[in-house]
């Protein structure tokens, strides 16, 4: 009995340190990438924040660059919903007066979301987590548990990312681009349950989802001003060779009057780059032509968002801001 008992305390222990062993890997690291900045430490006092998805992600990932105090909290696939509890469980890390960019893009507001997403068991509570389970929070905490054939990194490593740019290259060809571009109009389609990009009605289903998620962005807008924020609404840009999928019928009824709604409301800035002139023919500032910021894009945009946000009279008192 004691030799059985012995064996399994051994397999055990010898798991956890294989397990160890793996999250140290690049492998590993580098699925990690959006989370760990969250994981290394959130800094306080932060002058100018970001929330939002996969868009935000790559337009708002170069604070550093700009020597500015700033943090992206935007996350892959990431739903307004999980946004608030993002915002709700970092709000003391923002300063009084520090100014809060929601961000939202072309469905969003169609996206229920996936809030089991394993990312969020590292960087929010339980109680920041809707539908928690026990199962999940072990599964992000021992990944080599659930997928052992993973093992083999630890001898034969991959190359380290140290940006969530370097998985792409700096010029994407014209076609490959057009290909990501209609891969990911594909891929909307299909989750947001959508004909095209280019008719405005909605079932059912759309419409209350649509509804709920501008509850949500009221609810945040509301909660920034009420722990003394400046929260502004955006939207990113694109380059042509997504905006092409869009009808302007489309964006109107599904994106900007729903805004222009609660803005209405609540009176705060709301600045669209969707369709911005410095971006529509500029594919070269994409990672994948169209979608995705790149580093030099990301830069140029944080720039022009700053340069525009003086005419509400915020002011992002940075010296690198602006040049």
């Amino acid at each position: 009995m004691w030799i059985v008992i012995l064996i399994v305390v051994i397999i055990l222990l010898g798991s956890i340190f294989l397990n160890q062993m793996y999250m140290k890997t690049n492998e590993y690291k580098n699925t990690q990438l959006d989370i760990q900045k969250y994981i290394e430490g959130i800094p306080y006092d932060l002058k100018f924040v970001n929330l939002g998805s996969t868009y935000a992600k790559y337009a708002f990932d170069t604070y550093d660059d700009l020597c500015m105090s700033g943090f992206n909290f935007a996350l892959q696939s990431e739903s307004l919903e999980m946004d608030e509890k993002i915002l709700h469980h970092y709000v003391n890390n923002i300063m009084p007066d520090g100014i809060v960019v929601i961000v939202v893009a072309a469905c969003v507001l169609l996206y229920k979301g996936q809030d089991d997403n394993l990312q969020y068991y590292k960087i929010l509570s339980k109680e920041n987590i809707p539908h928690y389970k026990l199962s999940k929070k072990i599964k992000s905490k021992y990944p080599l548990f659930f997928h052992p054939k993973k093992i083999k990194k630890i001898i034969k490593d991959l190359k380290k990312m140290n940006s969530i740019y370097d998985n792409y290259p700096d010029i994407l060809s014209v076609n490959n681009s057009q290909k990501e571009m209609d891969n990911l109009v594909k891929v909307w389609k299909k989750l947001f349950n959508l004909s095209d990009l280019r008719k405005s009605d909605l079932s059912q289903e759309n419409r209350l989802i649509l509804s709920s998620n501008c509850e949500v962005l009221k609810r945040m807008i509301s909660y920034c001003i009420e722990k003394g924020l400046r929260p502004i609404v955006v939207i990113p840009p694109f380059s042509i060779r997504l905006n092409q999928y869009f009808s302007d019928e489309f964006n109107e009824k599904i994106i900007r009057d729903n805004i222009m709604e609660i803005i209405d409301e609540i009176n705060i800035p709301f600045l669209d780059y969707q369709e911005d002139e410095m971006f529509q023919n500029s594919p070269e500032l994409f990672c994948d032509g169209g979608f995705k910021l790149n580093n030099r894009g990301s830069q140029l945009f944080v720039k022009h968002l700053a340069f525009d946000l003086k005419s509400y009279g915020i002011e992002v008192d940075n010296s690198t801001v602006g040049k």
